[in-house]
């Protein structure tokens, strides 16, 4: 059975979430073979930083070999494995473009300052949503720069 990208958001959500955020696990600990202890790390400080509410929605990307380390560090999201160059990136892509409702969201925070995500923080502006970013200290490109709510080194 197919489900479109809203239907698999909601699943496990007793309330609507008014956040979403897109994660890429790797980019935020600096690395790409992670443990679960750097991830409970990022976890503890992006939960801190990000002002993170209880109906928020998050969602992970990685690379299958880190599946573990994720499942371990970081419980209680939705998790999705791409292998490649970009392929969390392109995971957590995927997953903005498929929302047929994105505006439902007031505010998609960016777990990481790749370049990569530029049109989708503009077209999530243009329908209204708040964006802000978390990226490790010096690893946020120019353009998503301004919207760098903070930055932390793992």
């Amino acid at each position: 059975m197919e489900r479109n990208t809203d239907q698999l958001l909601a699943l496990g959500s007793s309330a609507a979430p008014t956040t979403l955020h897109l994660i890429d696990i790797e980019n935020l600990v600096g690395c790409g073979k992670v443990t679960a202890e750097a991830v409970a790390e990022v976890r503890r400080v992006y939960m801190s930083a990000s002002k993170a509410q209880v109906n928020d929605k998050y969602c992970i990307a990685a690379h299958p070999m880190n599946r573990n380390a994720l499942l371990e560090g970081w419980r209680g999201a939705s998790y999705l494995y791409r292998k490649g160059k970009d392929g969390a990136d392109q995971a957590l892509l995927n997953i903005y473009w498929g929302l047929q409702s994105p505006e439902r969201f007031q505010r998609i925070v960016l777990g990481s300052g790749d370049f990569i995500f530029w049109q989708l923080v503009e077209d999530a502006r243009r329908a209204g949503i708040k964006v802000d970013v978390l990226a490790r200290k010096g690893s946020c490109s120019k353009l998503l720069n301004a919207y760098l709510i903070d930055s932390f080194n793992n």
